[in-house]
């Protein structure tokens, strides 16, 4: 990524990237956040939903980055907000939510 004037542009590639974790396809940016562990990522998941039980009217899901916990758990509250200061992890968690027919 080459920076100018705070708006970055890729030399090569798209500049976004793919995962898939939980039943869900995720896409993730350079300049968002992601979970670095591939291997702890789906344990992280398997226990956030072990502890949330639900149903929950409300979950909070603070420094959301692209909306990992957020979407993983869409199913244990009737309404999540996500808390992400990133415009491009903002943006890569709206078209995740999408991708994933996840609207609450």
């Amino acid at each position: 990524v080459q920076q100018d004037e705070d708006i970055p542009h890729f030399l090569w590639g798209k500049g976004v990237l793919q995962a898939s974790l939980h039943d869900m396809s995720l896409q993730y940016s350079a300049q968002s956040f992601f979970q670095v562990n591939p291997a702890v990522t789906p344990m992280m998941l398997q226990i956030a939903r072990q502890w949330l039980t639900g149903p929950y009217q409300h979950l909070l899901d603070l420094y959301a980055g692209v909306g990992l916990f957020s979407l993983a758990l869409h199913d244990k509250a009737a309404h999540i907000t996500a808390v992400e200061v990133s415009p491009w992890a903002i943006a890569d968690l709206k078209a995740n939510a999408a991708k994933n027919n996840v609207n609450h």
